[in-house]
């Protein structure tokens, strides 16, 4: 509810459109048409892997996440795909 809000948010990457999620969400036809919707950053430092940010909902509602995996053991794209599953 803060007056900043929009301003915050339009300074968010946004899922196959502008930023470092552009390349992002492009594997099927469902997860296009989901990239635009939402808005994240993205983080990677010493085998951390991380997105926070919002997700649109068609009627509006905005649902908030953030996903952080530290230490994980799997290949670094399929870490990359649980992230992206999970948004």
């Amino acid at each position: 509810s803060h007056p900043l809000r929009q301003i915050w948010r339009d300074s968010l990457p946004l899922g196959g459109v502008r930023g470092s999620l552009r390349r992002r969400y492009q594997e099927t036809t469902e997860t296009r048409a989901l990239a635009p919707r939402i808005y994240g950053k993205p983080g990677l430092i010493g085998g951390v892997r991380s997105l926070a940010g919002i997700v649109e909902q068609p009627g509006g509602k905005r649902y908030y996440y953030a996903v952080l995996l530290n230490k994980y053991t799997v290949k670094a794209d399929d870490a990359l795909k649980f992230i992206d599953d999970f948004t």
